[in-house]
């Protein structure tokens, strides 16, 4: 289940890096500058890694991170207090809030060389400070230093601020788009509008490709399923494509937190109760291809087998569904 876990996140990054807010900041990168360190060095130490250390390390490995680096994002979440963000969203957030913490330290030209490079005697040290009143810190932890939920939270604040400023990329968008409602950018209620439609239709694409692809094997005398029994095995299918799909687009949107709570949640249920089926569907498969030799023998064990063996996967199937549901909504079983 956790690298089911850790795909989507990889996903998650990847979508990430194609979405629009995914801007990068406009200044080349000055002299203070970190430079590239082996990733094998970025792992904190439990009392080893300073603060400058840990910033330095955080800023080379998203460097790093990318298309052909999706992991690094799973190094870089290291470095994030994560505690303020519910854990059935964190994997698809600490995406997100990873790359607008990196875009927004370059972007503020941080000093490096202000912040301690020994311990420092204290739990907290300040990186970054905006006039507003918004800062960026890091808190000690057992692994070395983190920067700080309440930093994390308002990362989207210093980012619009920098925006205007002009030290970070935007882009514009036509004037029907350009308004906010109930804290939703007009961009924001077009793509949650477009991502099921675009998840469905995915979804059906997919099952008609797996129809042409094992149409005359579930039609031969092994299988004898008809057509119309076909769509009923593989539907399911194109539910659980359509909802991971769902899943990846509405984390890749910067929705807030409490609605990508709700969102997540309900394409999780989706797509398990979308497996669980697929799981049925694959089972009734087998116990027909099963059926099928067993006819051809003459013991009667083989006849009481079958149905045997289907109901055991289902309930095993069942239970690893029901898990999976309990681990991602945090209920202790």
């Amino acid at each position: 289940m956790r690298s089911l876990r850790q795909l989507a996140l990889i996903l998650v990054a990847l979508i990430w890096l194609a979405a629009p807010g995914s801007a990068q900041p406009l200044p080349e990168p000055t002299a203070e500058t970190p430079t590239p360190v082996p990733l094998e060095s970025v792992t904190p130490e439990p009392g080893k890694t300073s603060p400058r250390d840990a910033v330095a390390d955080f800023l080379n490995v998203m460097r790093e991170a990318g298309p052909l680096r999706p992991d690094l994002y799973l190094a870089a979440r290291k470095y994030l207090d994560l505690s303020g963000v519910p854990s059935v969203v964190r994997d698809e957030k600490s995406v997100t809030l990873a790359n607008d913490l990196y875009n927004v330290l370059m972007a503020a030209d941080v000093d490096l060389a202000s912040i301690p490079d020994t311990d420092p005697g204290m739990d907290r040290v300040r990186v970054y400070r905006q006039p507003t009143g918004d800062e960026i810190y890091l808190v000690r932890t057992d692994g070395g230093w983190q920067f700080s939920a309440d930093s994390l939270a308002s990362l989207h604040r210093m980012y619009a601020v920098l925006a205007t400023k002009g030290k970070l990329a935007s882009f514009d968008v036509p004037p029907w788009l350009d308004f906010r409602f109930l804290g939703l950018s007009g961009l924001q209620y077009l793509l949650l509008a477009c991502i099921p439609f675009l998840s469905w239709f995915f979804g059906r694409v997919c099952v008609l490709i797996a129809r042409r692809l094992v149409r005359k094997r579930l039609e031969s005398e092994s299988f004898g399923i008809s057509p119309d029994e076909q769509k009923n095995v593989l539907r399911p299918l194109g539910w659980l494509i359509g909802s991971l799909l769902a899943w990846v687009g509405f984390s890749a949107l910067m929705l807030p937190q409490a609605m990508l709570v709700l969102l997540a949640i309900l394409c999780k249920l989706v797509a398990t109760s979308a497996a669980v089926l697929c799981a049925y569907r694959f089972c009734d498969v087998l116990a027909i291809f099963l059926h099928h030799m067993a006819v051809r023998t003459q013991s009667t064990f083989d006849d009481m087998l079958v149905p045997l063996v289907r109901r055991s996967l289902k309930v095993v199937i069942t239970i690893l569904g029901l898990l999976f549901i309990a681990q991602n909504l945090d209920l202790e079983v």
